[in-house]
């Protein structure tokens, strides 16, 4: 494409597209999460063996075969979640996926989390035609030097501008680049900084600076998440609080 004159290798621009994987979040796995699974496994088998003691003791016949039926299952869940756990340790992984194996957890937009792939793909400036792409299992973090090296490897340039997003900033990533001849516009994190309460200013909402103290006004609802049994999460949100409790944080803010 050099040749025909149909890209220039001065400027490239990058950036990733997450493709969701065909592998549930329930069949991804981390240790934290076999961890969980195996805690519920050891205690809903204690209570079934307590269970299982009472009704040896009247011979209620039927009832011990259920119990002791939901005992197998737990221990065959078990050995499931003991092998998963064995397969990271061997592997040094940080997760599993058990139906599309090589597919991972990535964050895609704020707290939303899917088990996908990440396709990276950088595009010549020139007439915006694509002169490398691979896919990965990992963030936009740790992918910069990766597809910008293929890139101009691709073109076999001496070197190259990249262009990428907040996403790829990571200080190991730049340096890499610029060993490679490869000259990086790389967007910067921001950074938020909080007060001594952990609030920041943007989520003080009040009506007027002249009628808090006779309007009680209510912060925004903040979000949490909590581990279920499953490994899933379920969202909590805290109850909005007072302007009376935080006037002395307004106060600070305004200053």
């Amino acid at each position: 494409m050099k040749d025909a004159e149909l890209v220039s290798g001065e400027t490239i621009a990058i950036d990733g597209t997450k493709i969701r994987a065909n592998n549930s979040k329930k069949n991804n796995y981390n240790p934290k999460k076999i961890e969980r699974h195996l805690a519920y496994i050891s205690r809903q088998t204690e209570q079934y063996i307590a269970e299982l003691e009472q009704n040896d003791q009247s011979d209620r016949q039927a009832e011990i075969k259920q119990i002791q039926e939901k005992i197998n299952r737990l221990q065959a869940g078990k050995l499931k979640y003991e092998a998963l756990a064995s397969q990271i340790e061997k592997t040094g992984a940080t997760q599993v996926s058990t139906t599309d194996t090589d597919a991972r957890s990535l964050l895609i937009h704020g707290q939303v989390v899917e088990v996908a792939y990440n396709i990276q793909t950088a595009v010549d400036s020139k007439h915006s035609l694509v002169v490398a792409t691979h896919t990965i299992n990992q963030n936009d973090r740790n992918a910069l030097s990766g597809i910008a090296t293929e890139a101009k490897e691709n073109l076999q340039l001496e070197n190259t501008t990249i262009l990428a997003d907040k996403g790829y900033h990571n200080a190991r990533q730049l340096s890499e680049c610029k060993e490679a001849g490869i000259t990086t516009i790389v967007a910067q994190q921001e950074t938020v900084n909080s007060n001594a309460h952990g609030t920041t200013e943007a989520y003080l909402v009040t009506s007027s600076p002249t009628t808090r103290k006779q309007t009680p006004t209510l912060v925004r609802k903040a979000k949490r998440f909590r581990p279920k049994a499953d490994g899933t999460t379920k969202q909590e949100i805290t109850p909005p609080t007072s302007l009376k409790n935080i006037e002395p944080l307004l106060a600070k803010t305004a200053r």
